[in-house]
């Protein structure tokens, strides 16, 4: 069997030392192996007769052409890869190379070289050890282990096992695209160049099949096992400016049964702001923008509810407020008001309601309007409390009117006020036919402490 003796790099002119005599030698002698990163030069075997102790002396040597048999001559120049063999005889003395470096870099491995070597009989050989010296690769009888310095690429054209820890300087470049393997069955990892997936990993695992992990080997992104749901360990953060699409976009995306798009399930606020926080400033565009827009349709009989906002004071809450919408239209000291020009619904409004009836069938027993409020007290009566359906304040300064209706249309309202049910606060008192001045019943108010009555009457003014 073939025994590696040296391998050396041949970077510049020199004399290097290649083996000793004290290493041994093969049957037939050393096989001198030259493999490099097109590399150009010229190298003389030497051998140094010199006595122990005494200054070199290099004697060039006659060697043989692995490949075909053939004697070259003392002091015939190497100038390419190749496997050559010094024969016994001369392996009684120190063996140099003298390089002559032109450019490139070349490695020179010497090994034992046995006896019928080439010839077969189950002997191995440098080609079956080092494979081809003039296409740099390994070939399948190698029988050595160690660390090797490659002068060039590294190609590996079957199957590498047996490996616990490759280490690379730069990077790891895969040239030919593979076809998905098929489903792994056990803990593994598949990782390949794919023409339509790119730059591919496959894995497989109990918690996750994929991880992303931390320099602390903690998971920060991981594909669950046989699935597609991807789990985050930590806060997702997106930077940059002026991206080409939408940062988070679910276009086209079809919920299945009792999903959310975004879900949040037992997330406690912990800041004021509450679960999601934007901010942001425009200028001059665009002109109008939203600060959140949404639309659903329906298409059959599924109800579009809107927003839902639920907040809650369970048992035990003592608190003196709570909103399920704020809304607040804050217009700064140096900011201008524009004129609305006389246009419905320009200025600033703290919130904004319409409802469009666009030529749709509208039946008889149809309800619309543009607000429903509804107020409902559970056994506790509050009546006598703060309460109203609508709860209004002047903070500062002074407006010109608590309501302003106008007519943008051909038609206005049929009634300024419908009390549907003779309830409070209204009152009607008797039929019209024999009513006192048309009084037929009144809606009482309350002006600081005095209980007052607005009275209706059946008859309007003439």
């Amino acid at each position: 069997m073939a025994t590696i003796l040296s391998q050396v790099p041949l970077t510049a002119t020199a004399d290097v030392l290649l083996v000793a005599t004290a290493q041994g030698a093969g049957p037939a002698g050393w096989r001198v192996t030259f493999l490099g990163a097109s590399w150009t030069g010229s190298v003389v075997l030497k051998t140094n007769r010199a006595a122990p102790g005494q200054a070199q002396s290099l004697t060039s040597i006659a060697y043989l052409t692995a490949s075909t048999g053939a004697t070259n001559a003392a002091d015939t120049a190497i100038t390419g890869d190749g496997d050559f063999i010094i024969p016994l005889a001369s392996c009684a003395y120190d063996l140099y190379a003298v390089y002559t470096h032109t450019s490139g870099s070349a490695a020179v491995k010497v090994l034992t070289e046995d006896a019928g070597s080439g010839g077969g009989g189950g002997d191995v050989t440098a080609a079956g050890v080092d494979g081809s010296a003039s296409q740099n690769t390994f070939g399948a009888d190698i029988p050595y282990t160690g660390s090797y310095t490659f002068p060039g690429a590294l190609a590996i054209t079957g199957a590498l096992t047996g490996v616990t820890q490759a280490t690379f300087s730069t990077k790891i470049v895969s040239s030919t695209a593979l076809a998905t393997p098929s489903a792994l069955a056990a803990t593994a990892l598949n990782a390949f160049a794919s023409t339509v997936s790119g730059a591919a990993i496959m894995g497989y695992g109990t918690t996750n099949d994929v991880s992303l992990m931390n320099r602390a080997g903690t998971v920060v992104v991981g594909v669950g096992p046989n699935t597609t749901t991807t789990t985050l360990g930590g806060s997702l953060s997106f930077t940059g400016t002026n991206p080409a699409i939408s940062v988070i976009n679910l276009e086209g995306i079809t919920l299945a049964n009792n999903t959310n798009a975004i879900r949040g399930a037992s997330v406690n606020p912990t800041r004021a702001s509450g679960w999601i926080s934007f901010s942001g400033t425009v200028g001059a565009t665009p002109a109008q923008v939203y600060t959140d827009y949404r639309e659903l349709h329906t298409t059959g009989v599924a109800e579009v509810l809107g927003f839902g906002s639920f907040p809650y004071m369970d048992s035990g809450s003592t608190c003196a407020s709570m909103f399920a919408h704020q809304a607040i239209a804050y217009v700064s000291t140096g900011a201008t008001v524009l004129t609305a020009a006389g246009a419905a619904g320009t200025g600033i409004f703290a919130g904004t309601f319409k409802t469009v009836i666009d030529g749709a069938t509208f039946n008889s027993g149809a309800v619309a309007a543009a607000q429903f409020l509804s107020f409902q007290a559970n056994v506790t009566d509050v009546q006598a409390a703060d309460t109203a359906m609508a709860n209004w304040e002047v903070a500062s300064g002074g407006i010109n009117a608590m309501i302003k209706f106008r007519c943008s249309a051909a038609k206005g309202a049929t009634y300024f006020v419908n009390f549907a049910d003779n309830a409070e606060p209204a009152e009607k008192t008797t039929a019209k036919t024999t009513a006192t001045n048309n009084v037929v019943g009144n809606i009482k108010v309350l002006v600081g402490d005095q209980v007052g009555y607005i009275n209706i009457h059946s008859a309007k003014a003439t």
